[in-house]
């Protein structure tokens, strides 16, 4: 994309558009339990809360992945052949307005703060600048960070990473850069708190090379738990292509997958989404597999699993039993050091002691109840 040619959308097109990662973490369902555990780790302070989950997107050179995390984010990004990582971290503030800055080689190279909501030229503009300052037309392991903050943004990480070449006569120059793409894949992929989205592209025949990404996965992830299978171009599967793709390869291989079409450079957000429910009208996909929506609520499902709801609650539950198996071998032994008297004054202290830890869970009981 030629970001220097911007495209005019009018503002009204987009004003009420919201953001499917941002609608789905905003799902009362899945907002009350991640306040659930922002609530236990603020009661308990010394519990540990869980990370920013981070999304990461693998898959073959030119398969959407770009453009796949602009449209779950609301935001258009360049459409280029990514070439290094791009961590796109959204952090949620108070104010509406968009604000973002690019970060590399540890250092904070530009911010801004756009004039409307929708205005990601600015952003799109910023990303290709400092791409090409990094790696000037080369493939690298040096993260390039965009940080965009906004009202209602989730707090979490989403990874573009370069894709994997899909040329089938590889020269030595495809071996190192298909080499390079790899590691850094693994290096992405291995925490296990990373949901990993397998991106393949519905446009073309080429089967093998689309499943490298899925194999790759799975050697990080065996029971597939934390992985989601996402074909995108939809719209552009040849005639029986894409039922071969779902049921003879990404089903049979255990794989949830999300069925998507790419927004067009031309198209607003909320005229992708009209194209979308027309296309998907026409094809034999449930309707539960299909959309960006559906794919931003199995994202956020996918994170209360593995990140949020398991883990925090799990170690909430093993520091209360060490608190009280530390205050069990203290009570066993208060009475050792105390003469008759002394015994009967401690009595009644813990008692009262008692009564008031009584009172003050009941409050906080009632505090959460309103």
């Amino acid at each position: 994309m030629d970001i220097s040619e911007k495209k005019s959308i009018p503002q009204e097109v987009e004003d009420d558009y919201v953001a499917p990662i941002v609608s789905s973490y905003n799902d009362e369902l899945l907002r009350s339990l991640f306040n659930c555990v922002d609530r236990v780790c603020a009661a308990h302070q010394f519990i540990q809360p869980p990370t920013v989950p981070t999304i990461v997107l693998v898959g073959d050179r030119c398969s959407g992945k770009s453009s796949l995390v602009a449209s779950l984010i609301g935001i258009k990004l360049p459409r280029f052949c990514t070439r290094l990582p791009v961590l796109i971290k959204l952090q949620n503030h108070q104010s509406p307005k968009l604000e973002f800055s690019i970060e590399f080689d540890g250092m904070e190279r530009s911010s801004s703060s756009t004039d409307h909501d929708n205005d990601e030229w600015s952003v799109a503009s910023e990303i290709t600048r400092a791409t090409n300052a990094i790696a000037d037309g080369i493939v690298c392991n040096k993260a390039l960070t965009v940080n965009l903050k906004k009202n209602g943004f989730p707090n979490l990480t989403i990874v573009d990473l370069p894709g994997i070449p899909t040329t089938s006569n590889y020269d030595d120059q495809d071996h190192t850069i298909k080499e390079t793409c790899e590691q850094m894949i693994m290096e992405y992929i291995t925490p296990e708190d990373r949901i990993i989205l397998n991106v393949l592209s519905a446009s073309s025949d080429s089967l093998p090379n689309k499943l490298e990404s899925m194999n790759t996965s799975l050697k990080v992830d065996e029971k597939r738990e934390r992985t989601l299978v996402v074909v995108t171009k939809v719209d552009k599967a040849p005639d029986r292509f894409l039922d071969e793709l779902l049921l003879d390869k990404v089903t049979a291989m255990g794989h949830s997958y999300v069925c998507v079409r790419n927004n067009i450079d031309s198209e607003s957000f909320k005229e992708s989404k009209c194209a979308v429910a027309t296309l998907f009208k026409l094809l034999s996909i449930p309707k539960t597999s299909v959309g960006i929506t559906i794919l931003a609520r199995t994202l956020m499902l996918i994170q209360a699993k593995i990140t949020s709801i398991d883990i925090t609650i799990a170690n909430a539950l093993r520091s209360v039993m060490r608190f009280l198996s530390r205050a069990n071998k203290s009570l066993l032994t208060l009475f050792d050091q105390l003469d008759e008297d002394c015994r009967s004054t401690g009595a009644r202290t813990i008692v009262e002691m008692l009564d008031q830890y009584s009172a003050e869970l009941h409050s906080i009981i009632n505090l959460e109840n309103k």
